[in-house]
């Protein structure tokens, strides 16, 4: 998603194990804590560390809330981009 919004070509990669995400959020939080990098690494961790389920969110019972996709929220942030480390 990140390479169709800003047309680039960003390849993933391992980044290790459960301990070093943590170490890297943990450092990142200290160098930028409010970069977009920053945001992934905390997502990362939420999601791996099992801190958080995606299938269960309920958004139905919020109906005035609506949800953004990343592709939109990278659509309606122009000036949200990866590091060059990231790339």
């Amino acid at each position: 998603i990140y390479n169709q919004v800003r047309g680039t070509n960003v390849t993933p990669r391992c980044r290790g194990t459960l301990e070093d995400l943590r170490n890297a959020f943990n450092e990142a939080k200290k160098t930028d804590p409010t970069s977009l990098g920053t945001l992934i690494l905390s997502m990362e961790l939420l999601v791996y560390d099992r801190r958080i389920a995606f299938e269960k969110v309920h958004n139905r019972e919020f109906p005035d809330v609506k949800t953004t996709s990343v592709q939109e929220y990278l659509q309606q942030n122009p000036n949200v981009k990866l590091p060059e480390s990231h790339k």
